[in-house]
């Protein structure tokens, strides 16, 4: 029972886990601000930031701050974190997200889904147990593998809201940038307009000045 829940146990961490993992896309499909994990011919793997994809190379800053250019001979095969955009289809790095991404979530959910999965193992258990002959081996397995799952599965859930929400602040914030110039245009159009209002009238007080004038004289 025991080696059957520790099996159960890793097969869910592995499940849960591998929700973040990075994805294999062509070397072409790569694009700025994107997170890959780079394997050479050789078998050696290069991570980071793509600073630059060009259809000869790759340039990366890796974990250490280091650029790297990768040739696109020497490349076997690219993984990257499935990229984000923003609402003018520009890329958002996973090093933005991770500036604005807070742990309030993980937090939460770890906690509060913790206790919950905790309490409803412990309860589906003791059902369990009653009719078992080693009821608290039962007891204390179905606990602890439920529990166990349960948390590993609240947190990534945790996770993934934190994430959702670091990437809205920041398509938030850009295109908030993108408004700004337009109205500050918008204003300079304006006061443009009533400028030339304002030379148009005196044009034509003007106008009408003059024509008194010609009437004065005539008049004389």
């Amino acid at each position: 029972m025991i080696q059957r829940i520790a099996i159960l146990i890793t097969i869910g961490v592995l499940i849960f886990s591998g929700c973040s993992k990075q994805v294999l896309v062509p070397y072409q499909d790569v694009e700025k601000n994107n997170w890959v994990t780079i394997t050479l011919n050789s078998g050696d793997q290069v991570e980071g930031h793509v600073l630059r994809a060009e259809p000869h190379l790759i340039a990366i800053r890796n974990r250490e701050g280091r650029n790297l250019a990768v040739e696109v001979s020497r490349i076997q095969q690219v993984k990257r974190i499935p990229p984000e955009y923003d609402d003018f289809g520009n890329a958002i790095s996973e090093r933005e997200i991770k500036e604005k991404q807070s742990n309030k979530n993980t937090t939460i959910y770890g906690i509060g889904g913790g206790l919950l999965s905790f309490g409803t193992s412990f309860f589906i258990g003791s059902m369990i147990s009653q009719n078992a002959e080693d009821g608290g081996t039962v007891l204390a397995a179905t606990t602890g593998a439920g529990g166990i799952l349960g948390t590993i599965l609240f947190i990534q859930a945790g996770k993934k809201q934190d994430r959702k929400e670091a990437v809205r602040k920041i398509r938030a914030s850009r295109q908030s940038k993108q408004i700004r110039p337009r109205s500050q245009q918008k204003t300079a159009d304006e006061k443009r307009k009533e400028e030339s209002k304002k030379l148009e009238e005196l044009r034509r007080q003007h106008e009408k000045l003059l024509r008194e004038l010609e009437e004065t004289k005539r008049k004389e």
